[in-house]
C-alpha cells in the first residue's frame, strides 16, 4: 500500500503511459507502422471534475482525446481499445474494482470510443494500480505492438502500487515504461514517480495537447536498432546480446546478431521507453552503460569486438574426456571439454587443464585465431595390489617440487590404473597391516607416452 506522502504526490498527476516526444499538431504519419494496438485507459473519477484554466480537467481530457482519435481513425492496420475507471460508481459508494474494459480492439472502432467517452461523467473512485493489472487481460495472446495512454489525475485512492503494476503488463509484452505529466508539482516530488518512468510538468491545456500529439505519432512509428559488432576482418554475426533496463535490471531482449545476403546487421523494432544496460555475451562479456534510443529514430550501436579462438587440444582417446578451465582477473569464466574450441576477447588469461598432473597456463595470450595448447600423450601406471595398501601419488615438477595427485586406499588384491602425463612420479605407501610410519616406501618411476609403467606390491 502507498504510504500518504505518496498518495499526496499522486494529486493533480497525468499519467501518460506511452511514448511521449512533443510535437505540435495531430498529424499521424502511417510510415513504418506494424500492426498495433493502443488501450485507452481513461479516468472518470470525480476529481476530473475540478478546473484547469477554465475548463474541467474532463472537458479538456475529452476535447483533445477526441482530436487524437480522429487522426487516427484512417490508419491502417490498428486497433484501438477503451478501458474506463471510476464512472459506474459514485464517490460515497467508494468501489476500487471501478474498472471495466467497455469497448474491445478492433479496427475502425475510433468513432465508437468518441461516443462512449462523449457521455461519460466523472464519478467515483480511482483505482490506477487495479486497472493497469486488469489492462494486462484486455489485450488478445496473438503478437502485436501493444501500447497503453492512461489518462488520470492522478489520485490513487485504493491504495494499490503503480510501480508494482508494471510485471502483469510485461508479461503481455505491453510496454509499461510510462511519462508522468504532473501538474503544480515541485521537482522534488516529481521524483518519487522514478519507479514510474520520466516525468513532466505541463502548465497547461495546451502543452497537455502537446504532448499526446507527440504520444500519437511516436507510438505509430518505428525505434529500430542495428547493432554492428566490429570485429577484425569485419562484422560478426551470431552473437547473443541481451537488453535489460538499466533502471530495474530487468532483461527484457535477447538476441543473436544477424548478417543478411550483404554482410549488413538485421534491423529490428525496439520499445525506446526504456534507457538499457547491454551486455554483449561475448568471453568475458562486454558491458555497456546505459545506452539510450532515439524515439522514432534507426538507431545505431557499435562496439568493437576483437576475439581470438583458444583451442586446448589432444589426439588420446584416454583424454577425450578431460576438461580445461580459462580464468579473467581471477574468475572462472569458461570450462569445457579439450578438443571444443572457444572464442575469447583478445587478452591474456590463466588456464587450467585439468589432466593428471594439471597442465597451468598463467599468462596466456589470445591474439587472433593460432592460440593452441597441445597435450602431451599420456601414459598409464598400472598398480597390482595382492595385500591391502594405503599411501599417494605424487608428480615431480620440472622445478623438483613435489605435488600431491591422488590418495591410494586398498582393502585386498586388487590392479588400479591411472592416465598419467609423461614426467617423473613417486609412490608413497604402506602396507595396512604395519602399524608403523617407518614401514612407509617410496617407488620413483618414469612415466612415457603412450607406454604403460606396472608396479607389482606384494
Amino acid at each position: 500500500m502507498l504510504n500518504k506522502n505518496i498518495l499526496s504526490y499522486l494529486r493533480n498527476l497525468l499519467v501518460l503511459i506511452l511514448l511521449i516526444n512533443p510535437i505540435n499538431g495531430f498529424k499521424v504519419h502511417a510510415s513504418g507502422v506494424k500492426e498495433t494496438r493502443i488501450l485507452i485507459i481513461f479516468d472518470c473519477s470525480g476529481s476530473m471534475q475540478a478546473k484547469w484554466g477554465k475548463e474541467t480537467r474532463m472537458t479538456v481530457a475529452k476535447r483533445i482525446l477526441f482530436k487524437m482519435l480522429d487522426s487516427l481513425a484512417s490508419v491502417p492496420d490498428l486497433e484501438l481499445g477503451l478501458r474506463c475507471y471510476g464512472h459506474q460508481y459514485t464517490v460515497k459508494q467508494h468501489n476500487c474494482l471501478d474498472s471495466r474494459l467497455e469497448i474491445p480492439f478492433k479496427k475502425g472502432n475510433a468513432t465508437k470510443i468518441k461516443d462512449f467517452i462523449g457521455k461519460l461523467n466523472p464519478m467515483g473512485y480511482t483505482p490506477i494500480a487495479y486497472s493497469l493489472e486488469k489492462a494486462a487481460e484486455d489485450f488478445p495472446d496473438v503478437k502485436k505492438r501493444n501500447v497503453i495512454l492512461l489518462i488520470t489525475d492522478g489520485i490513487e485512492e485504493c491504495g494499490g502500487d503503480p510501480c508494482k503494476s508494471a510485471a502483469a503488463l510485461q508479461k503481455k509484452q505491453v510496454s509499461l515504461k510510462p511519462y508522468v505529466i504532473g501538474i503544480g508539482l515541485t521537482e522534488d516530488k516529481m521524483k518519487s514517480f522514478e519507479c514510474v518512468g520520466k516525468y513532466y510538468s505541463p502548465k497547461t491545456p495546451t502543452q497537455f495537447g502537446n504532448l499526446i500529439s507527440g504520444v500519437v505519432s511516436n507510438a505509430l512509428e518505428n525505434t529500430t536498432l542495428q547493432i554492428f559488432l566490429n570485429g577484425k576482418d569485419g562484422l560478426l554475426p551470431n552473437i547473443g546480446c541481451t537488453f535489460s533496463d538499466a533502471q530495474s535490471g530487468k532483461e527484457l531482449n535477447y538476441l543473436f546478431t544477424t548478417l543478411d545476403k550483404k554482410s549488413i546487421p538485421d534491423t529490428f523494432a525496439i520499445d525506446p521507453n526504456y534507457v538499457y544496460d547491454v551486455r554483449i555475451n561475448t568471453l568475458p562479456e562486454i558491458y555497456i552503460k546505459k545506452f539510450n534510443l532515439q524515439t522514432a529514430h534507426h538507431n545505431i550501436l557499435r562496439q568493437n569486438v576483437n576475439l581470438g579462438t583458444l583451442n586446448v587440444k589432444s589426439n588420446a582417446q584416454d583424454l577425450s574426456s578431460t576438461s580445461f578451465i580459462v580464468k579473467n582477473k581471477g574468475n572462472i569464466i569458461y570450462h569445457d571439454k579439450i578438443n571444443k574450441p572457444v572464442q575469447l576477447l583478445e587478452g591474456r588469461y590463466s588456464i587450467e587443464v585439468l589432466t593428471m598432473p594439471r597442465m597451468y597456463f598463467p599468462d596466456k595470450m589470445i591474439n587472433g585465431n593460432d592460440n593452441n595448447i597441445s597435450i602431451p600423450d599420456p601414459g598409464k601406471l598400472s598398480i597390482n595390489y595382492s595385500n591391502g595398501y594405503v599411501g599417494a601419488l605424487f608428480a615431480r615438477r620440472e622445478d623438483n617440487k613435489e605435488e600431491w595427485l591422488t590418495n591410494i586406499s586398498s582393502n585386498t588384491s586388487s590392479n588400479e590404473i591411472y592416465t598419467l602425463l609423461p614426467g617423473n612420479y613417486f609412490l608413497v605407501l604402506r602396507k595396512k597391516s604395519e602399524k608403523s610410519i617407518e614401514s612407509s616406501k617410496t617407488i620413483d618411476f618414469i612415466i612415457n607416452s603412450n607406454t604403460t609403467k606396472s608396479i607389482s606390491l606384494d
